[in-house]
C-alpha cells in the first residue's frame, strides 16, 4: 500500500571510502537503485573514549552521530549496515511518523 509520507534512502560514506578502488561501482549500484550518497567526514571520538576502548573498529561509530544533521527530514529510520530486515516495515511509517506530525 502506500504510506503516508515521501521518503529517500540515504548512504552515509565516509571520505576516505570514496578513495577506495571500489567505490565507484559500489556507488553506482546504490545510485542506480535510488538511493542518494552523502559523503561524510569522520568524527573522531574523544581522547578519553580513544584511551579506553581495545576495539578499533568501534572507533569511527562516532561518525554515525551526523544523521542528526538530517535536520531537513521530518523523520528518519537508521539501519546500520548489519541490518537485515526480514519483513515489512511499513507500520513503521503508517504508524509512527503521523504521531511526529
Amino acid at each position: 500500500g502506500s504510506l503516508p509520507c515521501n521518503f529517500e534512502f540515504i548512504a552515509y560514506v565516509l571520505e576516505s571510502v570514496t578513495k577506495q578502488k571500489t567505490y565507484l561501482a559500489h556507488s553506482s549500484i546504490l545510485t542506480d537503485a535510488g538511493w542518494k550518497i552523502q559523503v561524510v567526514p569522520l568524527i573522531t571520538p574523544p581522547e578519553h573514549v580513544n584511551s579506553q576502548t581495545s576495539e578499533v573498529k568501534f572507533l569511527p561509530m562516532f561518525t554515525k552521530l551526523h544523521i542528526f544533521n538530517a535536520t531537513a527530514y521530518q523523520g528518519i529510520l537508521y539501519l546500520d549496515s548489519d541490518i537485515m530486515v526480514l519483513g515489512s516495515i511499513s507500520e513503521l511509517f503508517t504508524k509512527y511518523v503521523t504521531k511526529m506530525q
